[in-house]
């Protein structure tokens, strides 16, 4: 705590008070969220809720309308009817799930719906009844499985809040099996019809006595079903009600009671009916179907706004609540600021107090008198100023000493490095070497980073070989330049042996290199690539950076270096990592080398000029001399930099074969059996 000023104490303070407050309000309000979003998907649910509830009303009826039916002529115009509302619906229902689908992860189950639609209407056209009723049992298992996924994929009846979990169990359970039982007993009177008027019930009365028993039995069946429905519906729906006395939720407690009165009803004069001896051609009660599925849709009708109210408002207090916690924070924050800002305030008035007193016995003005009008400790400070007035003084003229020695040094050292970087480009190849070598266009650029670089090439012509090597030195500065020099002289040494074997010479190269490095106790390395030409064959070794060939009409032919070679001074041994390949170049063709200077320059948006423009602006000036390609590649690499600081030195070498010249050291290559031997087909 010494170590800290005066405001950084108080922040620690304030951090430590703030962070466990901070982190509650943290879990507060990602609850809040959680739940917020929890109940947007709710909401999300009822509304696809809403387009599966037309869906819900129509198929059955297509059924209904699908038995065999004496007046055949108008069901076929009822189910055309029929058919094209239900079309309608599934066009409403695929564009809210090209909304929602992904949310709620429906897409599948709806394209389930959609195909067995039009599975249904196809058998339409061959009038096999029982086929239209298969199909028309697999669409509506598609869309309770559709209706199953809206309530998982929303969360409805996953919902924690038993009032909103009872209303969504309402509209996805218990009232669409209502619904569907009310259906069946529709369908199963209607079939019953349809047999009374065949002539094979009437003339076999066994058949007709079986089949009524299997009616009846099935009227059982959905008897029962449909008493556990009501009395779920009603228990939820109630449960749902319950503390609230609004206009709608009297409206739903009226449509309850008067869908459970007439399904009381329903359920005495089915029973009725099956304690009597008599079997009257029509089922009682029946024609209370129709009015049983209004009332129930009605319900449905009223159950959904009700929930979606529900939800609503259960949103609404989650933004209540999260903006009440903004507010709190908020004012904790200004608290906390107004505090902090009082106590800087304080402590900066005695702080500059001192300062100026500094300031004046800095200056040398030791009868200056500090007086602070403060109690608290640094009250002290005044003293210990006091006491080193004399000696502030002593040590300023020693730094001024000491600065002018440091500036003496500081003028020696960039003599010598200005030294240093003019012997770097004394070695470097002239225009007058390059243009001595006949039938090769060649152009050199090298420019350090710093005062002296790291980057190094050279182009060396003798016995009929032109030798061209291209490195870079790990970083910049006086080391990399020192092992730059150390490699030219290197490469020209093995090259005056006429050291012609790719292998032996990066090797005799490497050891030379690495225990010198060695011995400067230095971490450098460097990547070099060495380049052998003679009569239109290139031979390439060592690695680098890529090998840029370039044919004639400006082709660029890429070659990568990362398999001919391994970094120099980085190993003793590197023998086996050492190959070559071989290059033909035409005349009008060409190579470009260069060092990442180049490719990873960056301009003031960190964007890298990069090998593909480079290549670009080399295809795109091919036609011109080599000087001339050096020159525009440059010119734009530092278009490109702009007014970016420059971090690595860039290198640049051209060579292009001349279209109609002899090609070099044409006699004396010939007499040169052992560099034809290593790899150079002369």
């Amino acid at each position: 705590m010494n170590r800290l000023k005066y405001p950084q104490k108080f922040a620690l303070v304030s951090l430590l008070f703030c962070l466990p407050l901070a982190w509650l309000v943290y879990l507060l309000w990602s609850e809040l969220q959680i739940k917020s979003e929890f109940t947007r998907k709710e909401l999300m649910g009822t509304e696809y809720l809403r387009r599966i509830r037309q869906l819900n009303e129509l198929l059955p009826q297509i059924e209904f309308l699908s038995q065999s039916d004496p007046d055949r002529h108008l069901s076929l115009q009822e189910l055309k009817q029929q058919q094209a509302n239900i079309e309608q619906a599934i066009a409403a229902l695929a564009e809210i799930d090209q909304q929602l689908g992904q949310n709620l992860q429906t897409s599948e189950q709806f394209r389930q719906v959609s195909k067995s639609w039009q599975a249904f209407k196809a058998t339409q056209t061959t009038g096999d009844q029982a086929k239209q009723l298969q199909n028309y049992a697999a669409m509506l298992d598609q869309l309770n499985r559709l209706m199953t996924q809206v309530g998982n994929g929303s969360n409805l009846i996953l919902d924690p809040q038993l009032n909103s979990y009872y209303l969504a169990s309402s509209v996805l359970i218990h009232l669409p099996h209502i619904q569907n039982v009310q259906n069946r007993l529709r369908i199963l009177e209607k079939q019953k019809s349809i047999q009374a008027n065949s002539a094979v019930f009437r003339l076999n009365n066994s058949i007709a006595q079986q089949k009524e028993a299997e009616r009846r039995a099935a009227f059982s069946i959905l008897l029962g079903s449909l008493q556990e429905d009501q009395q779920a519906l009603k228990q939820a729906l109630t449960f749902a009600s319950q503390g609230q006395d609004n206009t709608a939720v009297r409206e739903l407690t009226t449509d309850l009671q008067q869908l459970s009165d007439l399904l009381n009803w329903q359920r005495v004069e089915i029973e009725q009916w099956f304690n009597s001896k008599s079997q009257p051609q029509s089922t009682p009660a029946i024609k209370s179907i129709d009015t049983l599925l209004t009332l129930s849709f009605q319900l449905w009708d009223r159950v959904i706004p009700e929930l979606e109210n529900v939800l609503q408002h259960r949103l609404q207090g989650y933004t209540q609540q999260q903006q009440m916690i903004a507010l709190f924070i908020l004012i904790i924050l200004i608290l906390v600021i107004y505090l902090f800002s009082s106590f800087y305030q304080s402590v900066m008035q005695t702080v500059q107090g001192l300062e100026v007193a500094a300031q004046v016995m800095a200056e040398g003005k030791i009868e200056y008198d500090l007086k602070l009008r403060t109690q608290d400790e640094l009250a002290q400070v005044v003293r210990s100023f006091n006491k080193i007035a004399a000696a502030l003084v002593r040590s300023e003229q020693a730094v001024k000493q000491l600065n002018q020695r440091l500036t003496a040094d500081n003028l020696a050292m960039r003599a010598k490095l200005e030294i240093l970087r003019q012997i770097q480009q004394l070695i470097l190849p002239n225009p007058e070497e390059l243009e001595a070598i006949e039938g090769l266009d060649i152009a050199g650029y090298m420019e350090p980073a710093d005062e002296v670089g790291g980057d190094y090439y050279d182009v060396l012509y003798d016995n009929g070989v032109v030798t061209i090597g291209i490195g870079d030195v790990t970083g910049h500065g006086l080391e990399s330049s020192i092992l730059m020099v150390m490699t030219q002289t290197a490469v020209r040494t093995l090259k005056e042996v006429r050291e012609v074997d790719p292998v032996r010479f990066l090797d005799t190269l490497n050891r030379t290199i690495y225990k010198n490095v060695k011995r400067m106790n230095s971490k450098k390395n460097l990547t070099l690539v060495i380049l052998n030409y003679a009569q239109g064959q290139l031979s390439i070794s060592g690695q680098h950076e890529e090998a840029i060939v370039v044919r004639e009409g400006g082709a660029i032919e890429r070659i990568d270096t990362i398999d001919l070679g391994f970094p120099i001074a980085l190993d003793a041994k590197i023998a086996d990592f050492i190959n070559h390949t071989l290059v033909t170049l035409h005349p009008g063709d060409g190579v470009v080398l260069y060092t990442d200077g180049i490719t990873e320059a960056e301009d003031m948006n960190r964007n890298q000029y990069g090998i593909e423009k480079l290549c670009d602006m080399i295809s795109q000036n091919w036609h011109r001399s080599a000087q001339e390609i050096k020159e525009a590649v440059i010119s734009d690499v530092r278009h490109h930099i702009g007014v970016q600081k420059v971090f690595d030195d860039i290198t640049l070498l051209v060579l292009k074969r001349q279209p109609s010249s002899l090609n070099p050291g044409h006699e004396s290559v010939n007499n040169s059996p052992e560099f034809v031997k290593n790899g150079l087909q002369v």
